[in-house]
């Protein structure tokens, strides 16, 4: 769309179920919580991950969402001539706060249909971090909430945690 001129890159937008959606603006709150699980991801071991932030992947033909941060299996070409699908994704999240809704009810479901093996949902506004893995069916089997106190870890990297309490401080 940007090619043919009906978008330019300045819009921020994503497209979810083949609908072109407006994304929430981002403020500093939503900003910092981005930045800091970037440094807590870049920590991975660079050899095997890519993280990608705020950039774009590819669910199926119709859903081409931005997440927060994505952890990809790296790749020397830096997925430079095709955008990463599922296959190619260790964990995305997604940073809530005003898109609360849309995060939970329209792209969990859609990380899931496509089967996206671990989606993390940090919820700015109840201060916890709804893990969701095993996809099967469109839906995510295994959910579990985080808060002040917990720490997680990727299912693909498990000895490298986060503390919740350090990501809402």
């Amino acid at each position: 769309m940007i090619s043919a001129g009906v978008l330019t890159k300045a819009h921020r937008v994503e497209l979810l179920n083949g609908e072109i959606v407006d994304m929430a603006p981002i403020g500093p709150e939503h900003n910092s919580e981005v930045d800091f699980l970037n440094a807590y991801c870049n920590d991975l071991p660079r050899q095997e991950v890519i993280v990608r932030t705020q950039g774009s992947i590819q669910l199926d033909e119709a859903s081409q969402p931005q997440p927060d941060i994505a952890l990809l299996h790296a790749r020397k070409d830096f997925y430079r001539l095709k955008l990463p699908g599922p296959k190619d994704i260790f964990l995305v999240i997604e940073v809530a706060d005003s898109s609360l809704l849309l995060d939970r009810d329209v792209k969990v479901p859609l990380y899931a249909k496509a089967g996206i093996a671990e989606m993390w949902l940090v919820d700015m506004v109840s201060h916890e971090v709804v893990v969701h893995r095993q996809p099967r069916g469109g839906k995510y089997m295994k959910i579990t909430r985080h808060r002040s106190g917990d720490k997680i870890s990727p299912q693909a990297f498990p000895k490298h945690f986060l503390k919740i309490a350090e990501l809402f401080e």
